[in-house]
């Protein structure tokens, strides 16, 4: 009896560490610049239409646009609570948030007027809905629930819910962007203090340790040699070398 409970126990403790995301060492080298921002926790990062300046959103329910260092350009009209993610259709010039408690995903016209709102996921508490971006090409939504379980959902406004794949390579999901350029994802994780990219399958090809907490947005450029993130806790944005 002795033996099987051994054996029982060798194969648990196992099993809890194929679940652990892979130890990554921490790149301090990967900050090429920090700036301060007057927006209180951001959470949630896009390019603008001509991809020169960012939209971000606050916990606090406003929509900023914002400079490539942080700096306010001007607040949109629309106001509400919790929201957790932005992207833009920059074909149609609209603007998508989330909201995570909700799990809606709520359209907006480019000065911030509501147009629609769409129930991707319903009441989830505080793992809800996280992060979302837009491949304008194909009319699909890449969106994030949090954590229990961390989900990487496709959604479509024409099709509905396209599928949800369970992610597996940090202990939450923060906020993602999708480059058209190399059709891939990229994801952070506030609680592992990671970047990952990934496919639009959630299959992980490569991840970054950061040295920064509270991770909740982000954007990468093209090449994808720099990205921005924005942390909640420091209101801080961050520009990093990805070439290293």
């Amino acid at each position: 009896m002795k033996k099987i409970v051994v054996i029982l126990g060798v194969i648990g403790v196992s099993l809890l560490i194929s679940c652990i995301p892979d130890s990554i060492p921490i790149d301090n080298s990967m900050v090429l610049d920090t700036y301060k921002m007057s927006i209180y926790e951001p959470s949630g990062l896009s390019f603008t239409a001509n991809g020169k300046d960012f939209f971000t959103v606050s916990d606090r329910g406003m929509i900023y646009k914002i400079s490539q260092k942080g700096e306010t350009i001007k607040q949109l009209i629309y106001e509400g609570e919790d929201f957790e993610g932005v992207t833009v259709d920059n074909i149609n010039y609209q603007i998508y948030i989330v909201k995570e408690r909700s799990g809606e995903l709520v359209k907006l016209d480019y000065s911030g007027n509501k147009i629609n709102t769409y129930n991707i996921i319903g009441e989830s508490g505080n793992s809800g809905l996280e992060g979302v971006s837009y491949d304008s090409d194909n009319d699909v939504f890449y969106l994030l629930k949090e954590k229990d379980e961390g989900l990487l959902i496709k959604y479509s406004i024409s099709k509905g819910k396209l599928s949800e794949t369970r992610l597996q390579f940090a202990s939450d999901y923060s906020g993602i962007y999708f480059n058209s350029s190399t059709s891939s994802l990229w994801i952070v994780s506030q609680e592992s203090k990671t970047l990952t990219k990934c496919t639009t399958e959630g299959i992980k090809i490569k991840s970054y340790k950061l040295p920064i907490s509270g991770i909740e947005g982000v954007v990468v450029n093209d090449e994808e040699t720099i990205a921005y993130v924005v942390s909640d806790p420091n209101n801080k944005l961050y520009k990093l070398n990805l070439t290293e």
